[in-house]
């Protein structure tokens, strides 16, 4: 997981854990560039607004090394920059775009879907009036 607001990176940590799920986590994408990832993730969750290496060019540079690893894009703050930020991501090969705040049921959904093995079905009605988690799915 890559988020930079420390809370929050705790706060989804802890969830995905308890769910089963072992998460290494990293301040931007410089940080999680040091993670040795290959044979050791399965799935990448990053966030898009960060100091440093921001998620845009952590999509870019994981997807150029790692081709098939699953990534989720997460970000609340396309609204600040007047760009749909997601939908950037989306075109960058992001599998999944969620906005914040994510509902850890979306959450857990989008990861499973993602799971190798996993079949896909169609996507989940829009949850952003419910308090956030809408799926932008990849076409």
């Amino acid at each position: 997981m890559i988020e930079d607001e420390e809370a929050l990176a705790r706060g989804m940590s802890g969830l995905l854990e308890r769910h089963g799920f072992t998460v290494f986590s990293a301040r931007d994408g410089h940080e999680a560039m040091k993670i040795p990832l290959e044979g050791k993730v399965d799935l990448v969750i990053t966030d898009i607004f960060m100091e440093g290496m921001d998620g845009l060019e952590t999509l870019m540079h994981l997807k150029r090394e790692f081709p098939t690893l699953p990534i989720i894009a997460v970000s609340g703050g396309s609204g600040k920059v007047g760009v749909d930020c997601l939908r950037m991501a989306q075109h960058l090969g992001a599998d999944r775009t969620l906005r914040k705040p994510v509902l850890i049921s979306v959450l857990l959904d989008a990861i499973r879907e993602l799971e190798p093995g996993a079949t896909t079905s169609s996507p989940p009605p829009n949850e952003a009036g419910q308090g956030g988690g809408v799926d932008e799915r990849k076409p």
